[in-house]
């Protein structure tokens, strides 16, 4: 399903994974920002993605989208809401025809990933309800590269660690970039 709305935490057991994507055409390079919490407002997985080769904004989008499906298939979670603030992608993912469209590809790809869930629900949300996935975004720019937040809220680059770093951080979240 989706809908709109406002921030508010998932009921448990869903947790909520919230994507943004910021796009730059002249470099052809997005970063993907992922946010998880849990029912408590609890963040317990931080993402930021650098993507190359990225030729619209729509690609970014649907990309940051399908990285949030495969960051929830990773840490093994079973029941999620999705969030974004692109509701064309998020209209694409759940439709049930075909999507022949430049990011057609992507949707498929989405579709796949979404069937490895029990229960999956999609919601737009606005950009300024989708902070905490925004500025993950913009610090990716800053740093120029892919990162992970620690339990200790430092930032790791992809490279140097293997696994997805699970922890439990204050409802700000995002302040201890």
């Amino acid at each position: 399903m989706w809908g709109y709305d406002g921030w508010k935490p998932p009921e448990a057991p869903f947790l909520k994974i919230n994507f943004d994507a910021t796009f730059k055409a002249h470099f052809a390079k997005s970063y993907s920002g992922l946010v998880i919490r849990d029912d408590r407002s609890r963040i317990i997985g931080k993402r930021v993605i650098l993507n190359e080769y990225v030729s619209f904004v729509f690609a970014a989008k649907a990309l940051a989208y399908l990285q949030a499906l495969k960051l929830g298939v990773e840490m093994g979670l079973r029941d999620v809401v999705i969030k974004g603030d692109s509701l064309t992608v998020i209209k694409k993912g759940k439709s049930s025809s075909m999507d022949r469209s430049k990011i057609g590809v992507f949707i498929q790809d989405i579709k796949f990933e979404q069937r490895k869930f029990r229960e999956v629900w999609f919601t737009f949300i606005s950009r300024s309800t989708n902070g905490s996935a925004h500025a993950l975004t913009q610090k990716g720019w800053i740093r120029g590269e892919s990162l992970r937040v620690g339990l200790d809220g430092r930032l790791v680059t992809l490279e140097a660690q293997d696994n997805l770093v699970k922890g439990v951080e204050g409802e700000d979240g995002v302040a201890g970039l």
